[in-house]
């Protein structure tokens, strides 16, 4: 492997000088074929480093002539991309199985359709196209719901009639008895008295907790405030600190600048400097006790509610106690009921009343929970009958293209074998091979650009191969792509970025060849420097097609010119006709 790479990276070299002779040679024919009447136009036939400063070159204001050129600024000039075909893969499909077995009915798809989630791939039935034990199970279980149900609207109408008959007799009963309740008047009024001291009760326990919840709203504004109050502070703190910033980058800009450390400036910097700092460690100290404030005022709003909590506890447990009582009371009276023959001792009837009508309810109650228990049996059954039948559709789990169906009515199916398979949307990517050289220059950093639908979208690069393909002597370059529908081998037009020598996307210019001179022991290119040409030497690294790497040399605001450098001289008149 390495002395593969060994003999194409000679491969390459060899083909950099064949390239650097085949430009010299066209640069030294143009000048030769170009007009020779003046000192200026012999002087730049050669572009070498020595005539950069030879004295023949033209000096300003010798040119007659006024040369158009294109310019450009150095700071929009994009990032270099290297562009070639990616052809579109998948990771992998989806198996699809059947959840029941059977026979294959119906087919509704075919390799190569889209489908959408949901959609039934196939149908399923019994051996032989008969129908499918699932399919009348699901008949039986829903001919059992209907018969359950009809028992259970019976069993309503006529336990409505017995439970009517049941509770005529009780009235009959407890018309007899009605005049016992005479004898309870004394209980009732004493019950009464009780109700009035719980509703006192209740009244004092709603007071205190309408107090506790205004104390506790009025606890919460002043936490507020304080909060508020320190948001403030803050804000304040940063405003003044970001006032020191300022003065601190303008003395470090002034010291910079001047040696004089007497300079008044300075000082009167270091002083403005020296009062913020003194300000914001006030203001910190300022907003270290808001918090320690805000600590206490917590504290004792979760004292106070623990109190509120308490008195409320101590109302809410006398309310208790009354409701206590009540219930003696009630037990007393029903006690007092009893002795006095109104539960029975004294009225059998009444007695025998109530207990049939109880024995007559309990019974309809559970004949009627019986029947609506067989309903719900036979809805489970129903239910779990349509889960078998709905396993007789194969159905698509997502959106996607399906790549094996080749299955046809009567084959039969189980759940071992996978019944069909589908492209995930998500597993589409594109794959590219492109030579070492390139390779090594792949930024994964910046987005690659693909042109889809006649736009260009960023899509990103998901990883460069470690090795050459054994087939095609290039390196896979693998990006990821929206999960859209694309088809298996479809080519797109990529733009894979390329890293500077440092390994960063950004910082490097890419020129025109016809923008730079090359000489033998230097590089130069011309900026316009107020309406004449200025030379400025560079540093170039490699070439990609019809542009070359500016590595170094050029001014951040320098306007280059992009067109006919080798034609120019130092010093001549341009005229801007592009920018």
């Amino acid at each position: 492997m390495k002395k593969f790479r060994a003999l194409i990276f000679i491969i390459l070299f060899l083909g950099a000088i064949g390239l650097l002779i085949w430009y010299l040679s066209g640069f030294i024919n143009s000048q030769l074929d170009a007009p020779s009447n003046t000192k200026e136009s012999q002087s730049v036939s050669t572009p070498t480093a020595t005539d950069s400063s030879s004295p023949s070159a033209a000096t300003p204001g010798e040119s007659s002539d006024l040369a158009e050129v294109t310019t450009t600024r150095l700071s929009s000039l994009g990032n270099s991309y290297f562009e070639t075909i990616g052809t579109v893969t998948s990771r992998g499909t989806v198996s699809v199985y059947p959840l029941a077995s059977g026979s294959v009915k119906k087919v509704n798809f075919q390799e190569g359709d889209y489908v959408k989630a949901g959609d039934v791939l196939l149908e399923i039935t019994g051996a032989n196209l008969s129908d499918h034990l699932a399919t009348t199970q699901l008949q039986i279980a829903q001919t059992t719901l209907a018969n359950a149900r009809a028992s259970y609207e019976n069993l309503q109408k006529t336990s409505a009639e017995s439970l009517r008959t049941a509770g005529l007799q009780l009235q009959s009963a407890t018309n007899q008895a009605s005049a016992i309740q005479y004898d309870l008047a004394v209980i009732e009024n004493n019950r009464s008295a009780l109700e009035d001291s719980l509703g006192l009760l209740q009244d004092s326990f709603n007071n205190t907790e309408d107090k506790n919840n205004r104390d506790q709203y009025k606890a919460e504004r002043d936490i507020d405030n304080l909060i508020f109050t320190l948001n403030a502070a803050q804000d304040d703190r940063s405003r003044n600190q970001r006032q020191l910033d300022d003065l601190e980058n303008q003395l470090q800009n002034l010291q910079s600048q001047t040696s004089d450390p007497a300079n008044p400036q300075i000082a009167a910097l270091q002083t403005s400097i020296s009062k913020i700092e003194t300000a914001l460690a006030a203001q910190d100290k300022g907003i270290e006790e808001l918090y320690v404030a805000i600590d206490k005022a917590r504290y004792g709003y979760s004292t106070a509610e623990n109190g509120a909590n308490l008195g409320e506890n101590t109302v809410q447990g006398q309310i208790v106690t009354a409701e206590n009582q009540a219930r003696v009371l009630d037990l007393t009276l029903e006690s007092t009921r009893t002795k006095l023959g109104y539960t029975g001792d004294s009225s059998d009837a009444l007695l025998l009343a109530r207990q049939a009508y109880q024995a007559t309810k309990v019974q309809l109650q559970t004949a009627l929970d019986s029947a609506e228990n067989a309903i719900k049996l036979a809805e489970l059954n129903v239910e779990l009958a349509n889960n078998q039948a709905a396993a007789l559709q194969v159905k698509a789990p997502f959106a996607g293209i399906i790549t094996v169906l080749d299955l046809y009515p009567g084959q039969s199916v189980n759940p071992q074998l996978a019944a069909a398979e589908i492209i995930d949307p998500q597993s589409f990517q594109l794959k590219a091979g492109v030579d070492i050289s390139t390779a090594e220059r792949i930024s994964s950093t910046s987005p690659a650009l693909i042109e889809l639908g006649g736009r260009t979208i960023e899509v990103p690069v998901k990883s460069v191969s470690l090795k050459v393909d054994d087939k095609t002597k290039l390196v896979n370059v693998t990006l990821a792509l929206p999960n859209i529908f694309f088809k298996i081998n479809q080519n797109l037009k990529v733009k894979l970025p390329l890293s500077t020598a440092s390994g960063l996307s950004s910082g490097t210019s890419y020129l025109p060849l016809d923008a730079v001179v090359i000489g033998t022991e230097s590089q130069f290119v011309y900026i316009n420097d107020g309406g004449k040409t200025k030379k400025v030497e560079v540093k170039i690294g490699q070439v990609s097609g019809d542009q070359i790497e500016i590595l170094s040399g050029l001014p951040a605001d320098a306007e280059i010119i992009l067109t006919g450098a080798k034609n120019l001289a130092e010093g001549q008149e341009i005229k801007v006709v592009n920018s």
